[in-house]
């Protein structure tokens, strides 16, 4: 589980998070949604322990994230931004492979290479491996940098591993987008913590099963999916007026502006 207690953070007299409590669990997507300016971007950088907060605890597994190292960190929790900018030409493989640099000292070992490519296969990717990374296009680059932080955090560890995603399907078509929510669902599901910014209401309300929602660097609401997609929350969010829909097929609500 990864708790956070209480969690401000401020930059000088302007309060972005102000007093976020909410446990993200295994076994299901977590996804925080919210309009832009609402602090789900800084309270991911709070949870990865990019930023630390001003008032409040993060735990990893009731062990608080502050008395982890730093090498602890990067093996059992895995971050994506929303971009990684890189200028210098390094192939597909090489930049999967820095997601094994905390494993290993000198070179890496033929478990990290098979690491790296088993984690190019599960993103469809393995036909990338030798392209120079500076010539895919931005959605291949994310799927890249997926297979990256797959390949961080994989491996044999006594501990819970992590996954924290950054609007991670912002460059991406349709049906990436739908291949990248249902393999961090797949993740979930296999007991990793994993949470995801997502933008999008209707991705959200596909994939997750837990939300939280946030505005104004507040908690609104946070619970299963029929909890929090809900029209007057929905409003409350976006400050428009909307009608919540059962999908034809999978019952799963379908946001519509009105």
């Amino acid at each position: 589980m990864l708790e956070a207690t209480d969690i401000r953070y401020r930059i000088g007299d302007k309060e972005i998070l102000r007093g976020i409590s909410a446990q993200f669990e295994g076994g299901v997507l977590s996804v925080i949604v919210g309009p832009n300016g609402s602090g789900k971007s800084t309270l991911l950088r709070v949870l990865s322990g990019e930023y630390v907060a001003t008032e409040g605890t993060v735990h990893y597994d009731s062990e608080p994230l502050q008395r982890i190292s730093h090498r602890d960190r990067a093996r059992m929790r895995a971050v994506l931004s929303q971009r990684t900018e890189l200028t210098f030409p390094l192939t597909v493989s090489e930049i999967v492979m820095m997601g094994r640099y905390p494993h290993f000292l000198l070179k890496p070992s033929n478990e990290d290479y098979e690491i790296c490519e088993a984690a190019l296969e599960r993103m469809g990717a393995l036909e990338l491996a030798a392209r120079n990374y500076l010539t895919l296009s931005g959605g291949e680059q994310q799927i890249v940098q997926f297979a990256r932080i797959l390949a961080q955090i994989a491996g044999a560890s006594n501990r819970k591993r992590y996954l924290l995603l950054d609007e991670p399907t912002t460059f991406l078509d349709l049906r990436h987008q739908h291949q990248f929510l249902h393999i961090a669902q797949e993740l979930a599901s296999e007991g990793m913590v994993v949470v995801a910014v997502i933008h999008d209401i209707n991705l959200a309300a596909q994939y997750a099963g837990f939300i939280l929602a946030l505005e104004s660097g507040r908690v609104l609401s946070q619970g299963t999916v029929h909890q929090v997609i809900r029209p007057e929350i929905i409003h409350d969010l976006y400050h428009i007026e909307v009608e919540v829909i059962a999908g034809p097929h999978t019952g799963f609500p379908i946001v519509i502006a009105q």
